[in-house]
């Protein structure tokens, strides 16, 4: 999309983004180890999952599941509210990308991890990045801003990336929807993310970019990067 036409659809939509789910976040709960989402889900009657049944996000878990990029509990249920670790989420975006794992990671604290061959996979491609002091925290809950940054990184990758000028002058557009982003080390990415129209912000206009994600808000960001970026 030209940015000039980009620019006008943002000046002139009407429309409110509903953020992507409830602001309740759970921290990591105890008695979950390794990657819940490699677990099958069941079915229950006409609900893939119990727990997501009429919930927001039911159809969104449910798609990530049918597609094998996230998956349920072995107790059939999806985890809605729990929080999403970066290493599960460098896992899903890995698969959603069909990226092959590398034999490990270059991060002093994801040897022996579960994921660690997807996140040295991801790393080696330059779409994740681990922390200044050479550690990746693997089972740290992920923020708003660094999903939408992995997500960012994975368009660049394939090619889909916008240049300096496009993404500052975006900048400036998106800081008229989203209040509390200007300035964040995310700003960019986060405004590419939200010009797609695959993250939001709530109806007062805050986007929360350090706030922790949860497996539904997560499910429903990465299903709309799907639909929108890989199909």
């Amino acid at each position: 999309m030209a940015l000039a036409a980009v620019a006008l659809t943002l000046l002139l939509s009407t429309t409110v983004w509903a953020y992507d789910g409830s602001p309740g976040i759970h921290e990591p709960g105890t008695g979950m180890t390794g990657d819940p989402m490699t677990q099958a889900g069941t079915h229950d009657g006409e609900h893939m999952f119990g727990d997501a049944a009429g919930h927001w996000y039911e159809g969104y878990a449910e798609n990530m599941a049918q597609h094998g990029f996230m998956h349920g509990y072995t107790n059939g249920e999806f985890g809605g509210e729990d929080a999403l670790t970066r290493a599960q989420f460098a896992a899903v975006l890995s698969r959603m990308l069909g990226v092959e794992p590398e034999a490990g990671a270059p991060f002093e604290d994801t040897m022996g991890n579960w994921a660690e061959g997807q996140i040295g996979a991801m790393e080696k491609l330059g779409i994740i990045h681990g922390h200044e002091d050479g550690t990746f925290g693997p089972h740290e809950p992920i923020t708003r801003a660094q999903m939408a940054t992995m997500m960012d990184r994975a368009l660049e990758h394939l090619g889909r990336g916008l240049t300096e000028q496009e993404r500052t002058e975006l900048m400036a557009q998106v800081g008229m929807h989203l209040d509390d982003v200007a300035g964040h080390w995310a700003e960019g990415h986060i405004a590419h993310m939200y010009q797609q129209g695959i993250t939001m912000g709530d109806d007062a206009g805050h986007f929360r970019p350090d706030e922790h994600t949860n497996r539904a808000q997560a499910s429903a960001m990465l299903w709309r990067f799907f639909e929108g970026e890989l199909q």
